[in-house]
């Protein structure tokens, strides 16, 4: 199977190319393509969205002192708050997924899974590309309601009052595209470890759920999955 064809059939028809990928997992293409394009949601939304959220926040923030608001809010008119978001981005996407590889692998090897890390890493990354259709439809969203705050979630059904409240930080995370990521990753890991479809669910979105709620118990500091 073409690279290119495999990031996309991979969003609809994920057994087909795991399947074709088994003897020799391929990472690469589809690591490329979900930095470049959570760099370029990053630069697009930075100026007009991110940025001003921020600063809203801050000038709000009655915990800040006048002077250290003053000289939070000059530094967020540098260009550096700019391109530090820009490869952070850039840093942060690859650094996430590897991590989550890992957890993975102990994890379906505890199972008695036989894939190596290179084919998790592989069965996560392609995952990973329902961020392309997630930034599809939610970028333009962005734009039209103003805030990055923008979701697919069970948190839909709270008001914005609740927004600090640790259910609302629980559902925003039960999101559509992240559900669609881990279907994919769990195919990976069925068809890369010789392990039951069944089992790989139940474990995929078993560890998912734990890391939901403790990050929505810590505030939401966490985050599993594309946004």
């Amino acid at each position: 199977m073409d690279w290119w064809k495999s990031l996309v059939e991979v969003l609809y028809a994920p057994a087909k190319v795991f399947t074709a990928m088994a003897g020799k997992p391929r990472w690469l293409a589809a690591l490329v393509a979900v930095a470049l394009v959570t760099v370029l949601v990053t630069a697009v939304i930075m100026k007009p969205i991110v940025m001003p959220e921020q600063i809203e926040r801050i000038a709000s923030n009655p915990d800040i002192s006048d002077e250290a608001r003053e000289q939070i809010l000059a530094k967020m008119d540098s260009p550096m708050v700019y391109w530090i978001g820009i490869i952070g981005a850039l840093v942060s996407q690859p650094v996430a997924l590897l991590i989550i590889a890992l957890a993975y692998w102990g994890l379906f090897s505890f199972l008695g899974g036989k894939a190596g890390f290179r084919h998790m890493f592989s069965a996560t990354v392609h995952g990973a590309l329902v961020s392309i259709p997630a930034s599809i439809v939610k970028v333009p969203l962005m734009f039209a309601m103003g805030t990055a705050k923008v979701h697919a979630s069970l948190a839909l059904m709270l008001s914005p009052e609740t927004e600090e409240t640790f259910l609302y930080r629980l559902l925003a995370q039960i999101d559509l595209f992240a559900v669609w990521s881990l279907v994919i990753m769990a195919v990976g890991f069925s068809v890369y470890g010789g392990v039951k479809r069944s089992t790989c669910y139940w474990a995929a979105f078993g560890l998912w759920a734990a890391w939901i709620l403790a990050s929505s118990a810590l505030g939401g500091a966490l985050h599993f999955g594309p946004r």
